[in-house]
């Protein structure tokens, strides 16, 4: 006969296993403790998606964070929580990954492809107070969305990617290379190479030199807005979002 324990939770151990063919069903049926991780995954993704369908949307797995999840937690109980909808002014790219990287979080989409104000997330037992949990984790995602929101109205209100270029000559790249600023320039001048000597093939359009000059001297600047300093994996996305809110051309 073998030993084992449950969640603390769910009252005082040790459990006793008679056979090592209870170990999997006993864990889980009378410990709470999902052993095996495909279950966890799937205790996680049916429950979830039938959640996000009661508010007519659909879960925006992303298979990475999915995977970290149902490592974190040996008995998944999704719950679904919502957020103001004003918040959904910031772009998507934004809300996901506050939602993922701050709060382990699933974001909810609709059929429209927008998301929706909700979001999902998972906990690890199954708590007495479900509303109060609901609450605050409402509470804490709507911290981390109003700094979200904050930084995004900040970097708009440079009204251009200029004054950013202009702050990218005091970052440094490489010492004996100079800033990134220096850097963004021979990105610049090797762009409008390119755009002149490669023969593009195809229906692809081609691209004018001075358009192509103009994305190489854009492509850091938004290394030193707000967003980017609080959202590093963003680098590059937001740079595209804010060239077109400013008004860069689609090329």
């Amino acid at each position: 006969m073998a030993l084992t324990f449950w969640l603390r939770v769910y009252g005082a151990g040790p459990f006793a296993l008679s056979d090592p063919t209870q170990y999997f069903e006993g864990l889980a049926r009378q410990c709470g403790v999902v052993v095996e991780s495909s279950h966890r995954r799937s205790d996680t993704r049916q429950p979830g998606d039938a959640l996000a369908a009661e508010h007519g949307g659909t879960v925006l797995w992303k298979e990475s964070l999915l995977d970290e999840v149902q490592g974190l937690c040996e008995h998944p109980q999704p719950i679904l929580g919502s957020f103001d909808p004003s918040y959904l002014e910031v772009p998507r790219e934004v809300l996901l990954t506050s939602m993922e990287s701050h709060q382990k979080s699933f974001g909810i989409e609709g059929n429209d492809g927008k998301l929706l104000p909700h979001f999902l997330t998972v906990l690890n037992l199954n708590p007495e107070n479900r509303a109060l949990v609901k609450k605050g984790w409402e509470r804490v995602l709507r911290a981390r969305l109003e700094d979200a929101r904050f930084f995004w109205k900040t970097d708009l209100a440079a009204g251009s990617c200029d004054p950013w270029l202009q702050a990218l000559d005091s970052v440094i790249f490489l010492a004996p290379l100079g800033s990134m600023g220096d850097k963004t320039r021979r990105i610049e001048q090797l762009c409008g190479w390119l755009a002149e000597n490669i023969q593009l093939v195809g229906e692809r359009q081609e691209v004018e030199k001075e358009s192509a000059m103009r994305a190489g001297r854009l492509s850091k600047a938004d290394l030193v807005s707000e967003m980017v300093k609080e959202f590093d994996t963003l680098q590059g996305i937001m740079g595209g979002i804010y060239a077109s809110r400013f008004g860069e051309s689609d090329q």
